[in-house]
């Protein structure tokens, strides 16, 4: 069948699959680069299909270096739909928003979906120079630009092509990515802010195909996003806030809410967090005192109505919290 034509041949892969397992515990995937040459062309896109995975290590300044499997679970004759081996990895994406993969890739050009609207991050087919744009990560309007097209020998002996794009913002963001014709996706990631810090940071590990299990993905919608500050020369900060939760506004009511919870204290700093909702009851509650270092993720019911944020920070204390409604989707591959 047309389906089995562009698979490739699954004792080849399952090998080289194994050896790239190997390969993950001492880091990423590896080239040999005495062997790279350069070769212009044209690539074009890659044709998915159930079961595909690729493993990938994350970096955000929220963690440090989680590692999440990326699994094709169907497509709905529109869009391929992608979901990650766990429910925690699929949660922490919701109200962190790191990894825009996840949900949907529209199958006729591989785009991914910002806020709900397609957008072209490798404008198939690549050729050098080739230019187009695009809005991810909250940030508008990247002007992307094909830099380099080159072959590459893996370890195993295997031979990929490789595509090296460069997107820049007018706000200057900047993210520079490598896709892997091999993988069929890409190979890194690296999006950084107009001050140079590095937001997020995607390397690949392994990658395979006949995945079996069940994937999830949670589609969020950010509800509130707070970040707050005292210090001993404003000794005392005291927060009072709201949000409304009405659910997803074309998805229906939320599962539940996923929030994020950040926060830091010196010698001389404490403080206190109370998240009610709208019938007064406190659904959660959090006091922290001097030399406190922590960040966490959890659920809570979700309530529609008001919700009230009482946050105090005393002396030198940091606390940031974001809450994301959640709708949990889960396929059978």
């Amino acid at each position: 069948s047309e389906k089995m034509k562009n698979k490739r041949c699954p004792s080849s892969l399952t090998i080289f699959t194994g050896i790239l397992l190997l390969a993950s515990l001492t880091g990423c995937i590896e080239f040999d680069t005495d062997k790279e040459e350069k070769t212009p062309g044209t690539v074009y896109k890659p044709i998915w299909y159930p079961g595909l995975y690729w493993v990938y290590t994350f970096t955000t300044p929220e963690f440090q270096q989680i590692v999440s499997k990326m699994v094709v679970a169907a497509d709905d004759g529109i869009n391929h739909l992608v979901g990650i081996s766990t429910l925690l990895d699929a949660q922490r994406h919701a109200v962190l928003n790191f990894n825009p993969v996840l949900g949907r890739v529209r199958m006729e050009d591989m785009a991914v979906y910002e806020k709900g609207v397609p957008q072209v991050i490798l404008s198939f087919p690549l050729k050098e120079r080739k230019i187009w744009n695009f809005s991810l990560l909250d940030v508008e309007n990247f002007t992307a630009e094909v830099k380099k097209i080159w072959t590459a020998d893996l370890a195993s002996g295997e031979r990929t092509v490789l595509v090296e794009v460069e997107a820049l913002a007018a706000s200057g963001e900047r993210m520079h990515y490598v896709y892997d014709s091999e993988a069929m996706w890409l190979r890194s990631l690296n999006f950084t802010s107009s001050d140079g810090e590095t937001k997020l940071e995607m390397k690949l590990v392994s990658y395979g195909d006949g995945f079996s299990g069940t994937v999830y993905f949670v589609r969020g919608r950010d509800l509130y996003n707070g970040d707050y500050t005292s210090t001993v020369g404003e000794p005392v900060v005291e927060i009072y806030d709201s949000f409304v939760d009405t659910g997803h506004p074309r998805y229906g009511a939320f599962d539940n809410l996923i929030y994020f919870l950040e926060v830091k204290t010196d010698q001389d700093g404490s403080g206190s967090l109370y998240l009610r909702d709208h019938t007064g009851e406190s659904a959660l509650t959090r006091s922290f005192g001097p030399n406190t270092e922590e960040s966490s993720l959890g659920t809570i019911p979700s309530s529609s109505g008001n919700w009230t944020v009482e946050i105090n920070l005393q002396g030198n204390a940091h606390l940031r919290l974001r809450v994301a409604g959640g709708i949990v989707y889960s396929w059978d591959v």
